[in-house]
């Protein structure tokens, strides 16, 4: 689902996931993992194992990152418009 997202939006997406627990895979505590920073061509930079418990971190290159479903949600009606506008003013709002 995250190469998806990022490719078909255009953008950079980083999926953070709390490691799984090995001995109990059904501990509530514990999720997949499997954390990740995909690029806008659905490339996974970096990527962290299921029961690995680390920081993925890498350097990216935003002129990459076209974002256009963000950019046509701004200029067209789309039922994305509203919900778009809204979250923004709600963030401003808290900053």
């Amino acid at each position: 689902m995250p190469i998806s997202r990022a490719t078909e939006s255009g953008i950079y997406l980083l999926m953070a996931n709390t490691p799984g627990n090995p001995l109990n895979l059904a501990d509530p505590g514990s999720s997949h993992g499997n954390s990740k920073i995909v690029d806008p061509d659905g490339n996974v930079i970096l990527e962290a194992g299921y029961f690995e418990n680390r920081l993925v971190m890498a350097d990216i290159d935003l002129n990459r990152s076209t974002g256009w479903v963000s950019k046509r949600v701004l200029k067209e009606k789309t039922q994305l418009q509203e919900w778009f506008y809204k979250g923004v003013s709600e963030l401003v709002e808290k900053i």
